[in-house]
C-alpha cells in the first residue's frame, strides 16, 4: 500500500515526490513515458522512490491512498479518463496538498495565455508594498518546493498560478484573490 502515487514525473512530480517523503509518507510514481525528464535526478536524491514507467500502472494506483495528478496530464487522454473512472475519488494535485498546509495569503491566477505575466505584476505589486512574497506554481516552481524550506523563511503572500488541467483535478481549491484574466480554446 502507498500513502501517494503521483502521475507523471516531470517538475511538479518530483516536487511532489520530495515533499510527501519527507512528511514521511510511502510513495511511488508512474509515468507513461519510458525515460522522464528527473529519473536520473529522483534515483540519486530519493532512491527509496519506486518508479514505474512505460504506461500507468494499475496495479500501483489501485494501491494507494490518493492519487496525486501532475498539471501537464491531459485529461481526455484514454488512459487517463480510464483511470478516473476507477480511482476519480482518490485523485488530487499538489495544489490540494499545498493548501491543506498553506496558512497565509494566496492569489490564484488562471486563463488561457498571460498568466505569467499578471502573476509577476501582482508579485511585484505586492513586494513594493513591502510584503514577502513568492511566484509558483506553472510558472516554473511548483508549489510544494516552497514548503520544504524553514518555516521562518515562508512568504506572506504566494501568487499562485494554475492551469486548467489543475483547477479540472482540484478538490480543494481555494484563494484569498483569485482571477481569470482571459478565456479561449487553445
Amino acid at each position: 500500500m502507498y500513502d501517494a502515487v503521483i502521475i507523471g514525473l516531470g517538475a511538479t512530480g518530483y516536487a511532489t515526490a520530495s515533499y510527501l517523503h519527507s512528511q514521511g509518507e510511502k510513495v511511488a510514481i508512474t509515468d507513461s513515458r519510458s525515460n522522464p525528464p528527473l529519473m536520473a535526478r529522483l534515483q540519486k536524491d530519493l532512491p527509496k522512490i519506486q518508479v514505474y514507467t512505460g504506461g500507468y500502472r494499475r496495479d500501483i494506483l489501485q494501491a494507494a491512498k490518493k492519487i496525486v495528478m501532475s498539471p501537464g496530464i491531459q485529461p481526455g487522454d484514454k488512459d487517463i479518463q480510464d483511470i478516473v473512472s476507477l480511482h476519480g475519488d482518490r485523485i488530487v494535485t499538489d495544489i490540494d496538498i499545498f493548501l491543506r498546509v498553506w496558512r497565509n495569503r494566496v492569489v490564484a491566477i488562471t486563463g488561457s495565455n498571460g498568466k505569467s505575466t499578471v502573476l509577476k505584476m501582482l508579485h511585484d505589486i505586492l513586494v513594493s508594498d513591502g510584503k514577502t512574497c513568492a511566484m509558483i506554481g506553472n510558472v516554473g516552481k511548483p508549489v510544494l518546493s516552497l514548503l520544504e524550506r524553514d518555516a521562518h523563511d515562508l512568504p506572506d503572500w504566494v501568487v499562485l498560478e494554475v492551469s486548467s488541467f489543475q483547477l479540472l483535478w482540484a478538490k480543494n481549491m481555494r484563494c484569498d484573490v483569485g482571477a481569470i484574466i482571459n478565456i479561449f480554446p487553445n
